[in-house]
């Protein structure tokens, strides 16, 4: 080669590499060809660094954006609720404070909510807080927090059907005619077993016997019944009302979240559950005026 450098500027790069070790190890060749790889180097690192910098204050202004975006939205979402709330506070509140921590998790949750029914269910809970501190635990609000527009939907129409007892806890009676009516809503399925599975309602169901259901008292929203249980029969024959009936208790977050659900009253439910029990149990239903229960 008369002119090796020349030549080998236009080699390939893994031969400029191979060039580069040799000339490493045996120290000639490199000065030369190392000073033109180095100046096509520092243009290519100045252009690399004007590029980046460029870059750079794109992604800061697009980050910039985004942060102003997001926490306008995340204002309107809280003004959005917050507007609500006032609307649903009762005419007299509690005097008591509210837990400043319980504020702060709230609005850190509220803020993300965009959906206007779910911004309903928050702007209830904070009326509910504000009128009566305590009402609502920092774990209900953390659950909320993961429950989607779908569950919250579903666990309505369960509330539709659920029934207080003397303990004002809330329940699902598990009798053939509350089967048919949830499967009426849900289109042949069932949300239930679900909504056991992520605990707003307790995983193990209670049994009443229907020997000592006189006098016990149930209420389905503005209706009152007091029951009166079937005489004993004299007969040792085991009979359907020597059989235990279950009902299904809310979890804690579930009766606080049902509080808020907005359930309705299914038409002719609790009389179809009333004349079931009365036909399987002999268990009778008496109308006993109006419940508050809602």
């Amino acid at each position: 080669m008369d002119n090796p450098i020349v030549n080998l500027e236009k080699l390939s790069e893994p031969l400029t590499k191979l060039v580069e070790v040799i000339s490493n190890g045996v120290g000639t060749l490199y000065a030369p060809f190392g000073t033109v790889r180095k100046a096509k180097a520092d243009a290519k690192a100045r252009i690399i660094i004007a590029r980046a910098d460029v870059e750079a204050a794109d992604i800061q202004e697009r980050a910039r954006a985004r942060i102003e975006f997001r926490e306008s939205l995340r204002q309107e979402n809280i003004e959005r609720i917050s507007s609500q709330a006032a609307i649903e506070l009762p005419k007299s509140v509690s005097e008591e404070p509210v837990d400043p921590d319980w504020t702060l998790q709230y609005f850190d949750y509220a803020q993300d909510v965009c959906d206007e029914n779910m911004q309903k269910l928050w702007s209830r809970i904070l009326a509910g807080e504000v009128a009566s501190p305590g009402s609502y635990s920092r774990r209900t609000l953390q659950f909320l927090r993961t429950l989607d527009k779908e569950e919250a939907e579903a666990f309505t129409k369960i509330c539709s059907i659920a029934v207080t007892l003397d303990s004002d806890w809330k329940h699902i009676i598990e009798e053939k005619e509350t089967e048919e009516v949830i499967r009426e809503m849900f289109g042949g399925s069932s949300p239930i077993q679900h909504f056991i599975s992520i605990g707003l309602l307790l995983s193990e169901a209670s049994f009443i016997n229907p020997l000592e259901t006189t006098g016990l008292e149930i209420n389905y929203f503005s209706k009152k019944y007091s029951l009166e249980a079937p005489e004993k029969r004299k007969s040792k024959r085991f009979s359907s009302v020597e059989i235990p009936f279950s009902i299904r208790g809310f979890s804690l977050i579930g009766r606080e979240l049902a509080s808020i659900a907005g359930g309705m009253p299914v038409k002719g439910y609790i009389e179809r559950v009333a004349k079931g029990m009365e036909k399987k149990y002999n268990i009778i239903f008496h109308p006993s005026g109006q419940s508050n229960d809602s």
